[in-house]
């Protein structure tokens, strides 16, 4: 057993000792006996199984996707390059709510972007 099934059956020992019943979804009490252990180690294992599976297919769909020249691993970006430049450009005349309002860039979007535009610049001058 890994250590999460193990984890999942001591809990449920402890819950067990204090007198707890418990309930699976969609099934019955799970008891503090023989065939209600086998059970619930069971269910334990296939879950974890599961889950180590679906990591697995994550890793192996990610290391597939990685051949493809284009690949950009993450969230892909909301706004060009082009539009957060003009939306600088404008921040030297208007507000960061006006700027936002005219091209719907959020004012969050804009502080971040103009933090790192501020970096960029520091970063270059040295």
């Amino acid at each position: 057993m890994s250590p999460s099934t193990f984890q999942g059956l001591n809990t449920v020992q402890e819950l067990f000792k204090n007198g707890v019943k418990v309930h699976i979804l969609k099934m019955r009490i799970i008891e503090n006996t023989p065939t209600g252990r086998l059970i619930l180690t069971q269910m334990l294992a296939i879950g974890e199984f599961e889950r180590d599976m679906i990591l697995k297919r994550t890793q192996e769909g990610k290391a597939l996707a990685k051949l493809n020249p284009n690949f950009r691993e993450g969230r892909p970006q909301k706004f060009s390059k082009d539009q957060l430049e003009l939306a600088m450009e404008l921040l030297k005349q208007y507000t960061t709510k006006e700027v936002s309002k005219k091209n719907g860039i959020s004012v969050a979007t804009l502080y971040q972007e103009k933090a790192n535009w501020r970096r960029k610049c520091f970063l270059s001058t040295d």
